[in-house]
C-alpha cells in the first residue's frame, strides 16, 4: 500500500571511494574534490600551496581557494588532479574543459572538481 502513494524509499549501495588507502562510505553521487575535503583529505600538492601562499601575500587576498592556489573547482588549474586507480567507468565523462587542463598528462588523470562518482572508485592524489 505504501508503494501505491510513494510512502517506500528507494534504498540504494553507498560509494566507496579508496583514496590514498583510506576508505569513505557516502552516498552519492557526489563530486570527488568536495567528498574529500569533507573527509579531510588533501588534494593539493605542495606546490600549489606555497604558489597560493604567494599569491595570498601578494594580493592580500582573503579568498580561501585563492589561498590553496587553485581555482575553487572551475577545473582551469588542474592541482586537484588524481590518477584514478580502478572504477573509471563510474565516473561522469571529462568535460572540454577538463580535456584541455589536463591536456598532455597521462589519461589516467582526473580533476576531483569535476568527477562526480556514482560508483566505487580508487584513487590516488597528488600523483
Amino acid at each position: 500500500m505504501s508503494m501505491m502513494f510513494g510512502g517506500s524509499k528507494k534504498t540504494s549501495q553507498p560509494i566507496i571511494i579508496t583514496v590514498d588507502g583510506k576508505v569513505i562510505e557516502c552516498d552519492g553521487p557526489v563530486n570527488l574534490r568536495k567528498q574529500l575535503m569533507a573527509n579531510k583529505i588533501d588534494v593539493y600538492p605542495l606546490k600549489a600551496k606555497i604558489t597560493g601562499l604567494l599569491l595570498h601575500i601578494n594580493t592580500f587576498s582573503s579568498n580561501d581557494d585563492a589561498c590553496s592556489g587553485n581555482c575553487g573547482g572551475a577545473g582551469i588549474c588542474g592541482t586537484c588532479a588524481v590518477k584514478v586507480l580502478s572504477g573509471a567507468a563510474n565516473l561522469n565523462p571529462p568535460s572540454t574543459n577538463e580535456k584541455n587542463t589536463l591536456r598532455g598528462r597521462p589519461a589516467d588523470l582526473r580533476l576531483s572538481c569535476c568527477a562526480k562518482v556514482n560508483g566505487p572508485i580508487t584513487i590516488q592524489t597528488k600523483p
